[in-house]
């Protein structure tokens, strides 16, 4: 997904708020406090349906790729990686890499859970 140079600006100066990044493997990578920025408080949480009528919320968290490089954790994230955050463990099921010209800048993260 490209970005423009505002579009960039924007992502990093928006506030965010602390969470773990969990990756599954041998040895498991357990990376605490990135700063990613949670648009649920922008967007309407879009729900999915799943068995029994249960649902689920659906929702982005940007991060730079910066601060996941500076904080450690492999990039880019993948789908089989779990974000923790205000007490709940979280399931990514897709990432967007976010490119300011060539360079890339950032990513999009769907999460559910």
């Amino acid at each position: 997904m490209p970005l423009s140079k505002v579009d960039f600006e924007r992502m990093e100066q928006q506030e965010g708020r602390p969470i773990t990044l969990l990756r599954r493997g041998t040895p498991d990578i357990i990376v605490p406090n990135i700063q990613a920025k949670d648009t649920r408080a922008q967007n309407s949480p879009s729900v999915e349906n799943i068995s029994g009528g249960m649902v689920e919320d659906m929702f982005m968290i940007t991060c730079t790729t910066i601060e996941m490089e500076l904080a450690g954790f492999p990039v880019p994230p993948v789908v089989t990686d779990r974000l923790l955050f205000d007490g709940e463990y979280h399931n990514v099921t897709a990432v967007y890499m976010l490119y300011l010209a060539t360079v890339l800048a950032g990513y999009k993260i769907q999460v559910m859970g």
